[in-house]
């Protein structure tokens, strides 16, 4: 056989193959033409900073212009001391948390969280305090869940939550998760 025509009937042979896997793909994506309009959390408060609405608000109007869903990405102990609600020192090889006094909903997530996600031990030092036996870089970046009034605030709004969750050393094991 002439190499020319060995080459054609592959090429014959592979457009008829992609024609069936196209044509496959194309009915399924036919039967599916929604779309999710998403903004993330900061960008819509970013946008509520930059007008003179409070950011219910500004969510409630982006869900009249067609956006469906916000997404959350998961704290840490890092994102919270950044917001100033969670301090941190160093006493040895252990670090003191200290929390701000009126975000006790706070508080307790993050020690749940460090209770669940990790094998240290957790100390009360006082009122807002406790001992970590483990320095600030090895705890700071345990995912501490999502803000629950971030997500009650996307909920009123009637928009949908995506959460961003983070990897973390421990998430090889099996949680139960509950749904917001």
């Amino acid at each position: 056989m002439n190499k020319k025509l060995i080459l054609i009937v592959l090429i014959v042979i592979g457009l008829c193959a992609a024609s069936i896997s196209f044509r496959a793909r194309f009915r399924a994506e036919a039967r599916n033409r929604a779309v999710e309009l998403v903004i993330d959390w900061p960008d819509a408060q970013a946008l509520a900073n930059t007008s003179s609405k409070a950011v219910d608000g500004v969510l409630k109007e982006l869900g009249q212009q067609g956006i469906t869903t916000v997404a959350i990405t998961e704290e840490t102990l890092e994102t919270l001391h950044g917001g100033g609600i969670v301090n941190y020192r160093r006493l040895g090889s252990h670090t003191i948390l200290s929390f701000e006094p009126g975000f006790e909903g706070q508080e307790k997530r993050v020690i749940d969280a460090l209770d669940h996600k990790t094998k240290l031990h957790i100390t009360p030092q006082g009122p807002h305090q406790y001992l970590v036996d483990a320095l600030w870089p090895q705890v700071n970046a345990t995912p501490i869940g999502l803000d629950d009034d971030v997500v009650k605030t996307v909920k009123q709004s009637g928009l949908l939550i995506a959460p961003r969750l983070l990897n973390y050393t421990g998430s090889g094991r099996v949680y139960s998760v509950q749904p917001y």
